[in-house]
């Protein structure tokens, strides 16, 4: 390590125990703060994700719906082994997350395809 980071662990830890005396003192259980993801990337995907819609319907059906006017933030994503007539909404954070982080995926590889076509 160099003398640099040597000094920022030290002030680090020197800062989270005068907190965690400091609340002692006013009655207040102390938590350490969340750490913050580095990642602007990862966190503007996941804040998308969340305000995102997912849809899930039979691939007749993916067309019917876009002619439907649907609000921006709404993703259709077709599935061959759903019933024509049924759609899905999903409201699982993860899977919802999941699923559009797939949808991400397969759009570069298209884009891919294209262009080397």
């Amino acid at each position: 390590m160099s003398e640099k980071e040597i000094m920022e662990e030290i002030h680090k830890t020197v800062s989270e125990t005068i907190d965690r005396e400091i609340m002692k003192c006013l009655g207040v259980e102390y938590r350490k703060p969340k750490e913050l993801n580095c990642n602007p990337l990862e966190d503007l995907k996941n804040m998308i994700d969340k305000m995102s819609t997912v849809i899930m319907c039979s691939e007749n059906n993916k067309k019917k719906l876009e002619e439907q006017e649907l609000p921006g933030m709404t993703t259709i994503i077709p599935n061959r082994y759903l019933e024509d007539g049924k759609v899905y909404m999903v409201t699982d954070g993860r899977l919802k997350r999941d699923m559009l982080e797939c949808e991400r995926i397969r759009r570069l590889r298209e884009k891919k395809t294209n262009k080397s076509n």
